[in-house]
């Protein structure tokens, strides 16, 4: 499979950087990427012969798994390379988040099997914050907390969660940093903690429950326009 990219397009995705900002990182490194690996030597050509352009339908495409979609069970790796790619998926989470209504967003919910999740909490949603490799190493207090899913949209319940934890992470930089976190804040950096680990918040659910829920999800699935395979077009 093979894209044919005309030049001008290139020089139409650096000047759209400029004004999308979920994709300005992204658009950036395509650009210099394409240019660096066809641009001389296919300079006399009107057109660019770019095989598999993974990294940029990567972004454009990122798509919230919905449950029961078995990826979601994945174990994520952790972040080795803190590069502009990086950079780039974790803006382009954010802007998804921000439109489906979240308040947090793990990777392998987009099917990224990596330690990423953001998170914002604030009430003007203006916060966002980046967490990479996060590890919770102090906990405590216990708390109830009502809770739903991007990627398990038809439920909401309440479970245990602990009201406070100390989260040892990596910034977008790679520098290390440890962190208290209370109240939202802290059930929300739980949550998508378990999403890395390939665990869903319908796990504590007790299973006479689950089951009446998993019948619920299946009625009003059943009932809906068909979707393309197990998941959700956001984007």
């Amino acid at each position: 499979m093979f894209w044919f990219i005309e030049r001008k397009q290139l020089n139409y995705f650096e000047h759209e950087s400029k004004k999308t900002g979920g994709q300005r990182i992204f658009l950036k490194l395509f650009h210099r990427l394409a240019n660096a690996i066809f641009g001389k030597k296919q300079q006399h050509h009107d057109k660019i012969n770019f095989p598999y352009l993974m990294v940029f339908n990567m972004l454009e495409n990122l798509e919230i798994l919905q449950f029961p979609d078995e990826r979601l069970r994945r174990l994520s790796q952790p972040v080795v390379d803190f590069d502009q790619e990086l950079n780039g998926l974790a803006e382009k989470m954010l802007e998804i988040m921000y439109e489906s209504n979240g308040i947090g967003l793990a990777a392998p919910q987009v099917n990224q099997t990596i330690r990423l999740i953001v998170v914002d909490v604030s009430e003007n949603r203006d916060n966002p914050r980046v967490f990479v490799n996060p590890k919770i190493k102090q906990t405590s207090g216990r708390v109830d907390s009502s809770e739903g899913c991007l990627s398990v949209p038809e439920i909401r319940t309440t479970i245990k969660r602990y009201e406070s934890i100390i989260v040892d992470y990596h910034d977008l930089s790679g520098e290390k940093q440890e962190e208290p976190l209370n109240d939202l804040m802290s059930i929300c950096v739980q949550h998508e903690i378990d999403h890395l680990d390939g665990k869903l918040f319908i796990d504590y659910i007790p299973d006479i429950k689950l089951q009446r829920l998993k019948k619920k999800i299946a009625k009003n699935k059943k009932n809906q326009p068909p979707l393309e395979g197990t998941t959700a077009r956001v984007v």
